[in-house]
């Protein structure tokens, strides 16, 4: 069993969210925790979890060699060990791929250099805040126009192809909760030489994530959903 030694302990629990929870119920436990590197703060996190009450005992007695490793990480809600939440940095206002040698109609870039990663909840998040598949209610409900979809978007923070290329050159960021759904990036629209507009989506194609794309003549179902940042 793999276990803990304090300076674990510590790179640990630094990494532990803050928490005003009072720390009168460790009592007289809170100066040998001390003592062993682990400061009170950050002990009310295992206090707070409700685990085996042996498992805590343990630590604040200090019999660190006792703890199994991925229980402790897992009471703090970190990543398994060997796994490290890796944040990636990306301007949106780069220009996307283009097929077809169509134009660009629409490419909203005001999200602006952002960054990305996928944390333990296995969701994506942008600037902090969690990407959503949203549904429109005619969506929910059967199916909506993709020009009504196109203006009902408006004022949503929708995601861009940009942002669907990064994702698709680094897929280790993508929820496999997206599998089984075509993710619609409205963010960017294209014209072909037609006329016709189009949008791009991502989506799962057996063993590997891959792209498509979809005309605004057609309509979006329920496995239809748009990229956008949570309100």
């Amino acid at each position: 069993m793999a276990t803990l030694n304090v300076s674990d302990v510590t790179v640990f629990l630094s990494a532990a969210d803050e928490t005003g929870i009072s720390l009168t119920v460790l009592g007289h436990h809170l100066r040998r925790i001390k003592e062993q590197g682990v400061c009170e703060k950050q002990l009310t996190l295992l206090h707070r979890s409700g685990v085996d009450s042996d498992f805590l005992e343990a630590v604040r007695a200090g019999n660190l060699e006792n703890v199994d490793r991925a229980i402790f990480r897992h009471v703090l809600g970190l990543s398994p060990k060997g796994s490290v939440v890796v944040t990636h940095s990306l301007n949106t206002a780069d220009d996307p791929y283009t097929p077809n040698n169509w134009s660009i109609e629409e490419h909203d870039k005001s999200l602006g250099t952002v960054t990305l990663e996928k944390r333990s909840d296995g969701e994506l998040y942008l600037n902090g805040r969690m990407v959503t598949l949203y549904l429109d209610p005619e969506q929910e409900k059967g199916t909506v126009g993709g020009h009504k979809l196109r203006e009902r978007l408006k004022g949503k923070m929708v995601l861009n192809a940009t942002i669907l290329d990064y994702l698709r050159e680094n897929p280790e960021l993508i929820p496999d909760s997206w599998k089984g759904k075509s993710i619609f990036f409205w963010g960017t629209v294209y014209c072909d030489s037609g006329g016709y507009l189009y949008v791009r989506f991502l989506y799962w194609n057996d063993d590997a994530w891959s792209w498509n794309y979809y005309w605004l003549d057609g309509d979006w179902r329920a496995d239809n959903p748009s990229a956008c940042l949570a309100s």
